[in-house]
């Protein structure tokens, strides 16, 4: 058997890579550019629609009980999904989340009145219509296993890139004079230079998002895709299960309590340990109750979790870059951006490789 040599085993390396880069160009330049915009949502979602906060009357906060009950009594379809919390704004309101008609809606209440603020439909907010173009293209299930295959030919053309200019990262630091030299190599250079610099964080957002992903398929397969499910109000006070919820995990900061939204789930309460690592998000560390009883089933410090559970928050942490500040997300964003830089500059040389083959 006669193995190709390098020359040919290159230029089939280069026609795959071509051909994956037109058959995923146009879905790469929708999806990063979409995932550039995502790393902003927090930001772009108080800015556009800022939430709502209360002027402290004094008295004592109502029950969160008393305030499901009144949201189930002004909703009665709904099926409660959970709280959001906010323990470093006491003065935000309270916000109950729902699902009505298969959207998620907030309920804003006043914690001290018990009045409701504002109901807003999130499924029809800006930046979720973003995160299901970047998702699925609007098309649920099929378009998110779409995204997925996506995802791998994304993943293996910035393989084959990465293997094709191997011995280009020198070449990115003489771009500057070549450019000022009017050569028409720019859509090249530019391709490479991209390529180059982005191609560790290519990958990693290629493999990432498959990964998170990938459960898609056998939802598909089995047809196990199903909505919230209308339960009863919890009987437990969630008030009590926050504290034992804290006690439970010394510097335990809770941000979410789930609802359970099917017979058999447990009530959940998310939060951080303080002094996690950041690259567990907000919400790794969770305590789990019986919503019956109200007795704790689980808690779990992210930090002490099996190393499957530890990598599946780093991977959403990692692939949305939520973990870090301004000047990360700026990075995020621009690399949200490369894939199109690259599917244009690629196409651009694609067909300038057609045409002066059409000369010859």
């Amino acid at each position: 058997m006669q193995f190709p040599s390098r020359s040919q085993m290159n230029k089939r390396l280069r026609s795959l890579h071509s051909w994956l880069g037109i058959a995923s160009g146009a879905f790469l330049l929708v999806i990063g550019a979409a995932g550039a915009m995502l790393v902003f949502t927090d930001d772009i979602d108080a800015a556009l629609d800022p939430a709502t906060d209360v002027t402290r009357s004094g008295t004592a906060r109502i029950p969160l009980n008393d305030l499901l009950a009144d949201v189930r009594t002004t909703y009665p379809q709904a099926s409660l999904t959970g709280v959001r919390l906010q323990p470093e704004r006491p003065e935000a309101a309270c916000t109950i989340t729902m699902n009505l008609r298969g959207s998620l809606w907030f309920v804003e209440m006043d914690p001290y009145t018990g009045a409701i603020l504002s109901t807003r439909n999130m499924s029809r907010s800006f930046m979720r219509q973003v995160l299901a173009l970047h998702r699925s293209f609007f098309f649920r299930p099929w378009g998110e296993a779409a995204v997925g295959l996506i995802a791998i030919l994304f993943f293996t053309s910035a393989l084959t890139g990465l293997i094709i200019h191997r011995h280009s990262l020198a070449r990115i630091f003489t771009v500057i004079s070549r450019w000022r030299s009017g050569t028409k190599a720019r859509p090249f250079d530019l391709h490479t230079t991209v390529g180059t610099l982005a191609c560790l964080f290519q990958l990693t957002m290629s493999a990432t998002g498959f990964y998170m992903i990938s459960p898609v398929f056998g939802r598909i397969v089995t047809g196990a895709e199903q909505g919230a499910v209308w339960m009863p109000l919890p009987r437990p006070s969630l008030d009590s299960l926050l504290t034992t919820a804290s006690q439970a995990l010394p510097g335990f900061q809770p941000r979410l309590i789930s609802l359970p939204n099917a017979p058999g789930k447990p009530i959940r309460v998310a939060g951080a340990v303080e002094g996690a690592c950041i690259m567990y998000g907000k919400a790794g560390s969770t305590v789990t109750f019986n919503p019956a009883s109200g007795r704790m089933l689980q808690a779990v410090d992210i930090a002490d979790a099996p190393f499957g559970e530890q990598a599946e928050q780093i991977v959403r942490s990692v692939h949305f870059g939520q973990y870090g500040s301004w000047p990360v997300k700026v990075i995020y964003s621009l690399g949200g951006l490369t894939p199109g830089v690259l599917s244009i500059t690629g196409g651009i040389m694609w067909f300038r490789r057609r045409r002066a083959a059409r000369r010859m």
